[in-house]
């Protein structure tokens, strides 16, 4: 497989609870980002600008999503900062609530220069909303349409909370490799918390959640 394409912006969605927010963070470390845009008007408990002191600490700055006074409007209007650093083309990741309701803000992107971007789709497949190849296309499909923008990469997230072990995660793999035949989209990353011990070679470039959020989310 290919490596995953060199860009500075990139995009998380997700469904509920597939763990988009851990991994934003974690990953806006590992790669060294310069901002992290929390865009995430849909859970208003676990979001990455929780983790703004560790975030800050490793020098990246938290953009939060919108005006206050938009905030509660179907489609919230986005703080300018934030396409600011579209426009700029930072290194910055953005972090979309879950499904196709979170993924409309990025529609008001569409009106500007488009710069290269990466757009992954994080799957945890024991979420009953994404437990089957069928699901996860379809869910990718209503994002895809709502957001205006086509997703380029998936991320294995599939885990069981405490409990999630290496065949967990292998199961999670095999359903991926099944949406990744039908749709040609490849998985780029494979995610899991630092309490997972595994010696197995996964598919993509493995990226070790720190757990800096409330809970896994």
């Amino acid at each position: 497989m290919l490596p995953p394409k060199i860009t500075n912006i990139y995009f998380v969605v997700g469904y509920f609870g597939s763990g988009k927010s851990e991994f934003c963070v974690n990953f806006a470390i590992a790669k060294h980002f310069d901002y992290l845009c929390d865009l995430d008007v849909v859970n208003p408990y676990f979001r990455s600008r929780q983790a703004i002191d560790v975030l800050t600490k490793h020098h990246i700055k938290v953009v939060s999503s919108i005006e206050e006074h938009t905030r509660y409007l179907d489609m919230p209007l986005l703080s300018e900062e934030i396409f600011d650093l579209y426009r700029n083309n930072s290194k910055v990741i953005y972090d979309l609530g879950g499904s196709s309701i979170g993924s409309k803000l990025i529609k008001q992107f569409e009106e500007y220069e488009q710069n290269p971007y990466t757009l992954l789709f994080i799957i945890n497949v024991f979420r009953p909303e994404t437990n089957s190849a069928n699901k996860i296309i379809a869910e990718m499909q209503n994002i895809e349409k709502s957001s205006g923008l086509k997703i380029t990469g998936l991320i294995n997230n599939s885990n069981l909370l405490t409990q999630t072990t290496e065949v967990d995660l292998a199961y999670g793999q095999s359903i991926i490799r099944e949406v990744i035949t039908t749709t040609k989209i490849p998985l780029l990353y494979t995610s899991y918390t630092n309490d997972l011990k595994t010696h197995q070679k996964w598919d993509g470039e493995v990226i070790i959640l720190n757990k800096h959020l409330a809970k896994h989310t």
